[in-house]
């Protein structure tokens, strides 16, 4: 016998006068703190000038939805996007990704495929190229070795691209070794994702609820509080909990998300740390 599966939690939209469901994906318009909004100015204005940067924060700090609404944004005319996650990728699954997305053929020569690739970027001109290589922190040595290497190319002398290497505090830890040291200083934007504070984990709730068409708070005051002391202001688990609740009060018929159903959301979706 099939189980039909459905990933989303029981929750009453008509209950709560929302017109879709909140905290299950990122909302269409970002919630941008005021450190956020500058991390993501200084990102737009690196990207024209070409070279390396790096994001980094916390597991669950949003430094993927950051990386993703920068190249939203980007104008297609202008920029060629192309993103990879390294957990489980090698030097040469990476240069494959590159040639298919540039749409060149890749050679079992190392050498011979970075001058193909760099003969692709210049044949490119104006149009930006931008490679995010996210969870850097699970890349494995080689993928580091080869933007060492290319960092001696020519396609980097030239700046023929963007590299935005995404990762958590043990990657920037990777980069600060001396082995990497040629790779560090080519560093051109760097920015770390700080955690919400108590207000901004209060403003985002609020704005996720917005952005699925709630007119009226939601949540209360209390259970925000102890939302942000579990949460530690990291939104994915912001999200996870937020979601919960909202289900636990839809369960309970209840309009407004209390303390208890937040108690509750914990004990049935907060892994407790070892």
């Amino acid at each position: 016998m099939t189980v039909a599966y459905n990933p989303l939690p029981r929750l009453r939209q008509d209950l709560f006068g929302l017109a879709s469901i909140p905290f299950c994906q990122a909302p269409k318009e970002p919630y941008l703190t005021d450190d956020r909004q500058a991390s993501l100015a200084a990102l737009k204005d690196f990207l024209y000038y070409r070279g390396y940067a790096v994001i980094t924060g916390k597991v669950g700090s949003g430094k993927t939805t950051l990386a993703h609404h920068l190249c939203q944004q980007l104008p297609a005319g202008k920029f060629r996007v192309m993103y990879a996650t390294c957990g489980d990728f090698t030097a040469a699954d990476l240069l494959g990704t590159l040639c298919s997305a540039l749409d060149i053929t890749a050679v079992r020569n190392k050498a011979k495929t970075l001058q193909a690739i760099d003969q692709r970027l210049s044949d490119l001109g104006a149009r930006n190229p931008v490679l995010v290589l996210d969870e850097m922190q699970l890349a494995p040595r080689s993928i580091l070795d080869l933007l060492r290497i290319a960092t001696a190319s020519t396609f980097d002398q030239k700046r023929r691209m963007s590299i935005i290497l995404v990762g958590t505090e043990s990657f920037l830890a990777q980069l600060q070794l001396a082995i990497n040291e040629s790779l560090r200083q080519r560093i051109h934007s760097y920015c770390c994702l700080a955690p919400f504070t108590a207000d901004q984990t209060s403003a985002y709730i609020s704005h996720c609820l917005q952005q699925a068409g709630a007119h009226h708070d939601i949540f209360a005051e209390e259970a925000i509080g102890l939302l942000h002391v579990l949460s530690g202001g990291l939104p994915r688990i912001i999200d996870t909990l937020a979601l919960q609740a909202l289900s636990v009060a839809s369960d309970a018929k209840s309009q407004t998300v209390s303390l208890e159903h937040l108690q509750q959301a914990k004990a049935s979706c907060l892994l407790p740390r070892s």
